[in-house]
This record gives structure tokens, C-alpha cells and sequence, in this order.
């Protein structure tokens, strides 16, 4: 059993995902919005995969689900009238923390390919 801990990139990549779109470019964009950076292809991949398989989200096609353990996890986690980035970097420190429960299992949800042409397309702006 692979038994890691999150990274806190995965508590940055959490804060991207309220959308419900298992969209590359929306997270790409928000990630550079809140943290002025864009994620690498590895953190994106391996950071879904530890959300998943640990019970924060559920993907069905391209369809992206905050499960009831992810909104708990928010609702725990939320101030008051907090700015995005203070949140993201709270979630960041708290999965930094944390060590899953739950055997990771590993997937590509992206692939180089359309990594690469996301970036292009993003860095065009």
C-alpha cells in the first residue's frame, strides 16, 4: 500500500476545484490566480489522484464532484469574510499535514500532450 502524505500544492490544487469541471485551463488559471504560479503537470495528476482516492472528489467523465467529506473539510476550514488566497493557503497548510487514510491509486487525468497545448493557450494572455 502506498501510504504518502498530501503535498501542499494538493490544498492549492483543492481551492481550484469548486467549479465542478474537471477543466485543465480553469485550473491552470485559477492556480496562477491564487498562488502566481502554474502547476506542473505532476502536481495536477498526482494532486487529483490523492484527492480522489482519498474521498474529496469524485469525477464522473469530465465532470468533477466535491464529495460530503470535501464540503465538511471546507465547511471546518472556512473564516468568515477570508479572501481566496488566505483559504488556499490555509487548505495548504492543512493537507501538508495531513497523511491519507486510503491506498492512492495513481491515474492521468491530463496527459503532456494536452498539458502543453493548455499552457500555450493560457500564456497567449
Amino acid at each position: 500500500m502506498t501510504q504518502e502524505n498530501f503535498r501542499s500544492s494538493d490544498g492549492w490544487l483543492f481551492a481550484c476545484l469548486s467549479n465542478g469541471k474537471l477543466d485543465l485551463y480553469h485550473i491552470i488559471s485559477t492556480g496562477d490566480t491564487l498562488n502566481h504560479a502554474i502547476f506542473k503537470l505532476d502536481e495536477i495528476n498526482d494532486g487529483l489522484s490523492r484527492l480522489e482516492s482519498e474521498g474529496f472528489i469524485e469525477i464522473i467523465g469530465s465532470k468533477l464532484k466535491l464529495t460530503k467529506k470535501a464540503k465538511l473539510f471546507i465547511k471546518n476550514h472556512h473564516k468568515r469574510f477570508e479572501l481566496c488566497i488566505p483559504q488556499m493557503l490555509r487548505y495548504r497548510d492543512v493537507f501538508e499535514k495531513m497523511k491519507p487514510e486510503n491506498e492512492i491509486i495513481y491515474k492521468q487525468y491530463f496527459s503532456q500532450d494536452e498539458y502543453e497545448k493548455t499552457i500555450k493557450e493560457y500564456c497567449r494572455y
